[in-house]
């Protein structure tokens, strides 16, 4: 039993490493901390897109849209408390005040873990409705997404 504390311990430790991130686009936080999903703040993506990446058919489109649905009211709460503190972190920031962001963004790493759990478990509800060539085909996208993202994001930061 009193190893328990330990294990948990390296557990939560593993949990914030970049191996640990089953998702390209979770990896690469400050420290060696997983960054939150782009796909888990945002959310999947719409039906429609979605039927176009992994070339869905009809009878696969309204059992995404019900995991998607699902998704996006499971975690709603906890994306628009994500929104807020971003919001809340870049004023600080952009005035100069990193020590004021600091709370919100500690409040940040803990929806970023609770939003990147939960959207691994809806790629996992996923993994049974989608063919293997499906999956490839998500997965392709998830990684030009990951880094159509990241570039955008050096363009935002100057190069």
């Amino acid at each position: 039993m009193r190893f328990a504390p330990l294990a948990l311990a390296a557990l939560l430790a593993a949990a914030t490493t970049p191996l640990a991130a089953q998702d390209g686009a979770a990896r690469g936080g400050p420290g060696g901390r997983r960054m939150m999903n782009p796909l888990a703040f945002d959310g999947p993506p719409a039906t429609a897109e979605f039927a176009k990446i992994a070339n869905l058919t009809e009878a696969q489109k309204p059992k995404y849209e019900a995991l998607r649905k699902s998704y996006l009211t499971s975690t709603q709460a906890q994306r628009d408390s994500a929104r807020a503190l971003r919001e809340t972190m870049r004023a600080a920031m952009q005035g100069g005040d990193r020590t004021a962001a600091q709370p919100s963004m500690e409040r940040m790493r803990t929806l970023g873990t609770t939003l990147n759990e939960r959207y691994e478990e809806f790629e996992s509800e996923l993994g049974f409705l989608l063919t293997k060539e499906q999956q490839a085909r998500f997965d392709a996208w998830k990684e030009a997404e990951r880094a159509r993202r990241m570039e955008e994001r050096r363009q935002r930061m100057g190069g």
